[in-house]
Parts: structure tokens; sequence; C-alpha cells
């Protein structure tokens, strides 16, 4: 059985990604994450697709990690979004 690390941590999503935000945004929620639409301190992660804006500026200047596509698949223990 694969590992979820997404339970207890926080995402916000910026970009252009391959499956809707909408998907995203349940499937955090689904396997015990927060998302969040603004980027603060209190984020743990900011998935990042292509064409980013403000966001993306602002976490850089907290210093909040990025992860990719795949890298929030390999977090969340699965191969993909259904």
């Amino acid at each position: 059985m694969a590992t979820n690390n997404i339970a207890g941590k926080s995402f916000c999503i910026t970009g252009t990604l391959r499956h809707s935000r909408k998907q995203y945004v349940n499937f955090i929620k689904e396997h015990g994450g927060r998302f969040v639409r603004e980027v603060s301190g209190k984020v743990d992660y900011v998935l990042r697709g292509e064409c980013c804006g403000e966001k993306e500026d602002k976490a850089d200047e907290l210093g909040i990690p990025f992860i990719s596509e795949s890298e929030f698949y390999t977090l969340a223990g699965v191969a993909g979004l259904c």
C-alpha cells in the first residue's frame, strides 16, 4: 500500500495543470489535506503548473517549496489522478 503524505498538509495551487483545479482540490481534501486559495506562511507546498503568476512570487518570497504534478503524485503515493 502506498504512503499518503498529504494528510495534515496545506496546499496552494498555481498555474495550469493537466487536470482541473477542482480535481486536485477534491483529491487533497479526500486524503486529509487542506487546500488554501492564498499563499501564506501556513502553506506547506505550492503545487505549481505552467504559466504561474503572483502566487509563485509570494511563495518564493516566503520560502515555501514548490512541487510539480509528478512530485505531488509521489507525495500522495499514487500514480496519478483518476
